[in-house]
């Protein structure tokens, strides 16, 4: 656990000073935000469109923060010398997929705030749609880390990885994006229990497939 955090801690720590990725991850969502915005100006009290705009400017900007992950730890070499360490695979991904969540989640809580204030709708002000970013973000994530470790061990390009991580992740956007859009529109009557119920098996299986497979994909 402690090597997880430093993993972890030295991952946000670096972000933090260059914040190089965390500038163009904004900049993508405030231009995918201001674009649905004009795009559905015309839409009136209708909310429905409000998740699907949301949910596109999630997954782009998780996939663009997935693929330069691995960057600094292969232009210092640093990556070949943590899958030989002693410290093993495991608290890599799990350093790897705790700070990546953390920035992640929080440019995507800007991208709320930011539809929000664009649309003059605040229907996606609700707590329960960030726990469904929060599932959502740990499956992506978790997937995106496993396959985005063999592009740092030189077995595959970003090109090969994105429509891998992106089939992969379909389940959880289409879970979460229904489950969004009938909280959006105060559909009462309908049942949610089994859309979580799904979403959240999927994502422990994904969590369960990373962590069992990391090692072997990042050994390559």
């Amino acid at each position: 656990m402690k090597l997880t955090l430093l993993l972890a801690w030295k991952d946000l720590l670096i972000e933090s000073r260059s914040k190089r990725r965390l500038s163009s991850l904004l900049m993508l969502s405030l231009v995918l935000v201001l674009l649905g915005s004009f795009a559905y100006r015309w839409q009136g009290e209708d909310a429905a469109y409000l998740p699907p705009l949301f949910w596109l400017v999630c997954v782009f900007t998780q996939l663009l923060f997935l693929g330069d992950a691995y960057n600094h730890e292969v232009e210092s070499g640093c990556f070949d010398a943590l899958r030989i360490s002693p410290a093993g695979s495991y608290p890599l991904l799990a350093g790897k997929l705790i700070a990546s969540l953390v920035w992640v989640f929080s440019v995507n809580v800007v991208s709320v705030l930011e539809i929000s204030l664009f649309t003059g709708s605040g229907h996606l002000l609700r707590l329960d749609l960030l726990v469904l970013l929060l599932l959502e973000a740990i499956g992506l994530l978790s997937i995106g880390n496993l396959f985005f470790a063999r592009k740092a061990s030189g077995s595959s390009t970003s090109l090969d990885l994105v429509p891998m991580v992106v089939t992969l992740a379909l389940p959880l956007v289409f879970l979460s994006m229904e489950i969004s859009q009938v909280t959006v529109r105060n559909v009462i009557q309908t049942d949610l229990t089994s859309y979580y119920g799904l979403l959240v098996a999927y994502v422990l299986f994904l969590v369960t497939f990373c962590s069992l497979f990391y090692r072997t994909l990042a050994d390559e």
